[in-house]
Formats: structure tokens, sequence, C-alpha cells
């Protein structure tokens, strides 16, 4: 009797387990910009992004939505999303395809970026 109540706890407590790693796992980035940037010589510190429709060559630049000091970028499924990391003192960045993301947000300080499935 007792090694079922054991059994059944353990059961519980794995399944109480998956759920939770479930939930968490759904509130995980798709794709997030580095704080910061190093070229070998200096570290530079995420200051902007900007979000484009396809490749940033084609400057179809995307106009987020400002809600709660956050900028939001929505994207519907025939779009293909491109996430540019700008970095403060240097010309360099780092680009992302966010292909598959529903949105992307920047918050401003601490400056953050990610998009999300």
């Amino acid at each position: 009797m007792l090694l079922n109540k054991k059994k059944r706890a353990i059961v519980f407590t794995n399944l109480l387990l998956s759920l939770i790693s479930i939930c968490c796992h759904a509130q995980t980035p798709f794709i997030s910009c580095p704080s910061t940037f190093s070229d070998g010589r200096k570290v530079y510190k995420l200051y902007n992004v900007n979000l484009y429709d396809g490749p940033i060559c084609k400057k179809a630049s995307l106009v987020p939505e400002i809600k709660n000091n956050k900028q939001i970028w929505i994207f519907d499924k025939l779009m293909d999303p491109t996430l540019v990391c700008l970095y403060d003192g240097t010309s360099s960045y780092i680009v992302f395809d966010v292909k598959g993301a529903n949105y992307c947000e920047k918050t401003k300080s601490p400056v953050k970026a990610y998009c999300m499935p």
C-alpha cells in the first residue's frame, strides 16, 4: 500500500514538472539580441534594433507599436522578418532572420530585444 502511494507521488511529480517545463518553454525567446558586441578590441552595448520585412537591403522597415514603454512588432504568416541589432559606438551590427516569429519586442532600460515564436 505504501509503495502505491509512493509511485503515485512520483508519477504526479513527474507530470507536474513536465507541465511546468512546457509552460516555461513557451516563454523562451526564439531569438534575442546579445546585450554586447565585441570586435576583439572593444565591447559595445546594444542601443537599438530595427526590424525589416525581408532582407535589409530592400529597406522595408517595420514600424513598431508602443505599449507599456516597449516597442512591439507583430507579424503575420506572410512576412519574412529580419531583426537588426545595433551597438553604440560602432557601425557593426548583427542580423537575424526571424521567420517563424509571431512578434518581437524591445525594452528601453536596459535595452533588450527578442522575438517570440
